[in-house]
């Protein structure tokens, strides 16, 4: 899903950041929160809010790269923001230390997924290139190590069985997240089919039953 961001800050990262071996950092915020980050300082928990809101993003620096991000940047100071699809990037978590108190904080680094060394797929799509690129939601789920079943356009990560005979699964093809990154699940009826991954054909779904937290693996299925 896409939202609009400003940009607040461009910086260039020292050595080789997980894949890149010259990183660029662009922290953004949802363009309706601007008005808190520039006019809201003295809110006695500005710091935690403002943390809680904005995004870190990395990229890499190849060819181009600075002038690509510079004009982002330029764009988003008249007030055209940027409009971001976060499917786009693949999370990773790494530690911050604030170094006016000394605390360190977990926080989440969106990494833009690339289509070669040389191109991510923001810049990518931009070119109007046709492709085949993963998104992060996908990458996610590939490291997951979860059942696969069904085929062609109804192949599920499997994240629970009911005693009622349903499966519970999301999407291969089209993952979809909520606000808060956990994955929506869909209820599936299936029957047996040896062509089929897994050995089962899904011949009917239910939209958006429950979600799956990734970073717990866990399944909460909504009441009905």
């Amino acid at each position: 899903m896409k939202n609009k961001y400003c940009i607040t800050q461009i910086g260039h990262l020292p050595g080789k950041v997980l894949d890149f071996e010259r990183a660029i950092m662009v922290k953004v915020i949802p363009s309706d929160f601007v008005h808190f980050y520039y006019y809201e300082k003295s809110d006695p928990n500005y710091k935690e809010i403002v943390m809680d809101n904005e995004k870190l993003l990395l990229f890499n620096n190849y060819k181009g790269k600075e002038q690509w991000l510079a004009k982002k940047e330029y764009d988003s100071d008249e007030g055209n923001y940027w409009e971001i699809d976060m499917e786009d990037f693949t999370p990773a978590h790494v530690h911050e230390t604030d170094q006016e108190t000394g605390d360190v904080y977990l926080r989440t680094l969106y990494v833009v997924n690339m289509v070669n060394s040389h191109l991510d797929i923001i810049e990518a799509k931009e070119r109007g290139m046709s492709m085949s690129v993963k998104t992060g939601s996908q990458r996610i789920l590939e490291q997951l190590d979860l059942e696969i079943v069904g085929r062609d356009e109804r192949k599920f990560y499997i994240v629970g069985y009911d005693n009622d005979g349903y499966a519970y699964g999301i999407s291969c093809n089209s993952p979809e997240r909520d606000e808060g990154g956990n994955f929506k699940v869909d209820q599936l009826i299936y029957e047996d089919d040896v062509l089929a991954e897994g050995g089962i054909r899904i011949i009917h779904v239910k939209k958006n039953v429950g979600i799956y937290a990734y970073m717990t693996r866990q399944f909460f299925k909504f009441a009905e």
